[in-house]
């Protein structure tokens, strides 16, 4: 399990602008298409300047997906956040892997406080998704030039840890109800070759209910107390 610390890197306000390349020639991002729910997108948009970069571009990376605003709202009936589902359409002509740096920012408009954020690589959507497979091209890069941040105030989740290479769990932090994350959320992805689109999934972790917490504890007590 990979442990990325607290960085910083350019605002996608500046990228907002850039408009989805219909002419991709190579095995690119040339279609965003969010599913309908409990959130909306702008800003989105997509450059692939070099297409076939490979797997360890980093901090030189040019190839941006950019998400100016992910707006959740509440879920009914409930404190639930549905996932957010996106599906990424790849033109592949064979050029190899193409790593993209991805920014975004996000608002929480559920009614609940964030304890952290969840973000996954898969296929499908809803009930459908199917997380991508361990050694299949499609992940999260973890070079140690590959920035990864999901820390700009007022969020903070300054842990981010990587359960395998197609998932990553942001912690340590807390985004308030009606708070916007400021600045940016950062993360690499590798698109292989030899697919023509796959999901990016992701969803916020809630701050658990006073009811819930405490009954947490209490099921934590009543099995350290079997354990003596």
């Amino acid at each position: 399990m990979s442990k990325f610390n607290k960085l910083t890197i350019l605002s996608a306000a500046t990228l907002a602008c850039l408009p989805v390349d219909q002419s991709a020639d190579a095995g690119e991002i040339v279609g965003i298409a969010p599913e309908p729910g409990i959130y909306s997108i702008a800003g989105q948009s997509v450059a692939t300047p070099n297409p076939g970069n490979g797997e360890a571009v980093g901090a030189g990376n040019t190839n941006v997906l950019s998400i100016l605003q992910k707006h959740y709202f509440a879920a009914l009936p409930g404190p639930s956040v549905a996932p957010v589902d996106i599906v990424l359409t790849i033109n592949d002509s064979g050029l190899g892997t193409t790593e993209y740096v991805v920014i975004e920012n996000v608002q929480n408009s559920t009614g609940v406080d964030w304890s952290g954020y969840r973000v996954i690589l898969g296929f499908g959507v809803g009930g459908g998704f199917v997380q991508s497979s361990p050694g299949d091209g499609l992940d999260f890069d973890d070079e140690d030039n590959s920035l990864i941040n999901f820390a700009p105030l007022p969020a903070d989740f300054t842990t981010v840890t990587r359960p395998s290479e197609d998932e990553l769990l942001a912690s340590d932090g807390t985004l308030l109800d009606g708070q916007f994350s400021g600045t940016d959320f950062v993360f690499h992805i590798d698109v292989p070759d030899g697919i023509s689109e796959f999901t990016l999934r992701q969803q916020p972790i809630l701050v658990p209910e006073p009811a819930s917490a405490l009954m947490l504890v209490a099921v934590g007590g009543a099995l350290l107390r079997r354990r003596r």
